[in-house]
């Protein structure tokens, strides 16, 4: 996590050297990326990021059909965090810093929590399915 801080002070002491938002406006698509990474290479570890966060969270221990469960939750999330630095890339390319704005500083936010609530909600109905 600590580099994708770094990415972010890189990436606005660019800006303000050239005086030129289009290196703020990468950011976004970066964290993405990064996120991406992080969140993607954990499916080839004995433990993927969401279990591991999951063991630490629980008040008992994880059943076996979680492990499977977690690695499908990782997945999800590696699918959003393509398409949202997609989607990012394209607002920083071809749309008004306006738009930029709106996207990145409300509705991918938006986004995340609806990601967030709706595996939660998933999660809720596969526990009480068993």
């Amino acid at each position: 996590f600590i580099a994708l801080i770094f990415i972010g002070i890189i990436c606005a002491g660019i800006s303000f050297f050239i005086s030129d938002v289009f290196f703020i406006k990468l950011y976004p698509i970066l964290m993405n990326i990064g996120f991406f990474i992080l969140f993607s290479s954990s499916l080839f570890t004995a433990e993927n990021i969401i279990l591991r966060v999951a063991k630490k969270t629980a008040k008992s221990p994880l059943p076996k059909a979680a492990v499977g469960y977690t690695k499908k939750v990782t997945i999800v999330w590696c699918v959003f965090f393509i398409i949202n630095a997609l989607i990012s890339l394209v607002t920083a390319l071809f749309f008004s810093i306006t738009i930029w704005t709106i996207y990145n500083g409300f509705i991918s936010y938006l986004l995340i929590a609806i990601v967030m609530l709706t595996e939660i909600g998933v999660r809720q109905r596969v526990k009480k399915a068993k």
